[in-house]
């Protein structure tokens, strides 16, 4: 399912919504794409009306396969000392992509533009 404009949840009742709302709220009109991920499917829930020309396939991919390597980096010993690992945040020169990692393969995938008004750029 993708969305332009209003930001239209994937699953209203999953485990993703509210951070999918907040993640709209929050960065208003630097949001570009944003994907729920399960170990069979990825689903567009959000996608910028100026990337709807764009063959954005090869990139949800792309992030999608990164975001599976990720979560399964960290090491007996830091899940000991620090817990599970439940988001990451990859700063580009042009983005910031935000992974939200659940539990049994799923996650939450958000492209955020880094420009000077970006909310996610005043918190890095």
């Amino acid at each position: 399912m993708v969305s332009v404009g209003d930001m239209q949840m994937v699953d209203p009742d999953g485990p993703y919504a509210e951070l999918m709302q907040r993640l709209l709220e929050a960065t208003a009109d630097d949001l570009r794409l944003v994907f729920q991920y399960d170990s069979e499917s990825v689903d567009i829930a959000f996608l910028r009306e100026d990337f709807l020309s764009e063959d954005m396939v090869p990139r949800v991919d792309e992030l999608h396969s990164r975001a599976k390597i990720i979560e399964t980096m960290p090491t007996e010993d830091t899940q000991a000392v620090y817990g599970d690992l439940e988001a990451n945040v990859t700063v580009h020169e042009d983005v910031f992509v935000l992974h939200f990692f659940g539990t049994e393969g799923d996650g939450l995938v958000a492209v955020v533009d880094r420009g000077d008004g970006s909310v996610i750029r005043s918190i890095f």
